[in-house]
Order: structure tokens, then C-alpha cells, then sequence
């Protein structure tokens, strides 16, 4: 199982992990798969190991961490999509249905975000499971580096690559 993860923009007011978990859930329902995006443009080696993991069916999950290191939700990728150019993309065509209305981009290519500010959109992950853990998984505890030299760890701009 490869796991991946990236600080979320919390919904303080809603105590949401993620500022649009709500929506996410309830794309997720009516559609049975949700896109979710990330700003993160990670090197060559990373997309490589995304794309090597998903062909061969193994698990690949985003957490999502909370205080402490602890992951109270996971997100079970499916497909990704990646941009590397310095303006990012919008969400892939073909996923158009499964994208919610603040994560499409407007007429001037930049991503509809209603918090925050407005970072291009590198990476698109194709989703189809939001997984409440019955018991906070410790990440680094649990799991281990996929790199030595990097995404060992992850902050508001990064992530982490890790395996059981």
C-alpha cells in the first residue's frame, strides 16, 4: 500500500479536515467517484511512483493529517492526472462530473477557491472512497519512507510518500 500524504486546508468553522470535505462527501454520493486537487507539483520520481503503484492494483491512499501526526481520514485514489507547467491545469475533462464547483478554474485559468489563496492546481486525484478511520492511524509510527532523500514528512506545501 503506498500513502500519501499532504496538509488539507481546514474548515475550521465546520472542524473539517478539509475545507471541502462536505462537498466531497456528497459529490461522492450522487457520482461514486470525487476529483480532488492539490497545488503540490512533485518531482519525476513521485509521479513515477504514483503511476507504478496504481498499474500494478496496489492500494494508494491520501491521508489527510490532523494535530500530532494522527490521520483520522483517508482518500482512496483511483486514477491521477499531473501538470508540471508553472500555471497548473484544470481539472481533466474527462472528470469534469466528478469535480466540485470551488475546485474548477474560471475564464482567466485560475482555480475557483473561496478560502485562501489561489495556488495552480498541479496534481488531480481521482477518488473513489472517503474512509473514516475508526481508529486515528500515528503516520510516521505506522508507516515508512518510500524516499530517503525527501518526502519523508509533509508541511502545508508538501508531501510525504510512505508504505507499510
Amino acid at each position: 500500500m503506498l500513502v500519501i500524504v499532504g496538509k488539507a486546508s481546514p474548515n475550521d468553522e465546520r472542524g473539517d479536515v478539509e475545507y471541502y470535505l462536505r462537498e466531497f462527501r456528497r459529490k461522492l454520493t450522487e457520482k461514486d467517484r470525487i476529483v480532488y486537487a492539490w497545488s503540490f507539483n512533485p518531482d519525476e520520481a513521485a509521479i513515477k511512483k504514483i503511476r507504478e503503484t496504481l498499474d500494478n492494483g496496489e492500494q494508494t491512499f491520501l491521508y489527510l493529517p490532523e494535530t500530532a501526526g494522527y490521520s483520522y481520514l483517508r482518500m482512496r485514489i483511483v486514477d491521477f492526472s499531473h501538470y508540471r507547467g508553472s500555471d497548473g491545469a484544470p481539472c481533466p475533462v474527462k472528470w469534469q462530473d466528478y469535480c466540485i464547483e470551488g475546485l474548477k478554474y474560471d475564464e482567466n485559468r485560475q482555480p475557483r477557491r473561496d478560502f485562501g489563496p489561489r495556488r495552480p492546481i498541479h496534481l488531480w486525484f481521482l477518488i473513489g472512497a472517503i474512509e473514516d478511520l475508526t481508529q486515528p492511524v500515528k503516520l510516521l509510527d505506522t508507516f515508512k519512507p518510500v524516499f530517503v532523500d525527501k518526502y519523508r514528512e509533509w508541511r502545508q506545501n508538501f508531501f510525504a510518500f510512505l508504505r507499510d
